[in-house]
């Protein structure tokens, strides 16, 4: 059997275990009074503070200031171009309605994943908007600012 991976929530009446349909399907596999083992651990987010300091300092901000984005709209702009998650409306008959395109999600990264993802958000800035981006010698002065701006 695979593991089935969920997350959950602690609060004075208990463990609360989030359902969503991927977890629902595979606890359907599983034999009533099958005993299964589990691992209670703290949830952290897989990338590094100083990874997500570099993506708003060296990333974001300058292509915010040369495009005229806000950095919120800037960052949600490259996570549509760079992580994207295609969606599609169906109507209640399962017609297609529509599709679209949303940005998935920064703070699912593991650290190398979150380090591709600053590399491909500095070959598109160059290679789309003509763009260079500097990464800092010292990554220092990342703290320092993120540190100033707080």
């Amino acid at each position: 059997m695979d593991p089935i991976v969920t997350t959950a929530t602690v609060d004075e009446h208990g463990l609360h275990l989030r359902m969503g349909p991927k977890t629902r399907a595979a606890l359907k596999r599983v034999r009533p009074g099958t005993e299964l083992q589990i691992t209670i651990e703290k949830l952290h987010a897989t990338r590094s503070l100083l990874q997500n300091a570099l993506w708003w300092a060296a990333v974001v901000t300058p292509i915010a200031d040369y495009t005229g984005y806000t950095k919120d709209e800037t960052h949600e702009l490259l996570k549509m171009i760079l992580l994207p998650r295609h969606r599609i409306l169906a109507d209640k008959n399962g017609e297609q309605v529509g599709d679209f395109v949303m940005g998935g999600s920064t703070t699912k990264l593991n650290k190398v994943e979150f380090g591709e993802l600053i590399e491909a958000a500095i070959k598109w800035a160059g290679e789309t908007l003509g763009l260079v981006l500097e990464m800092p010698e010292d990554i220092d002065s990342i703290r320092r600012k993120k540190t100033e701006a707080a």
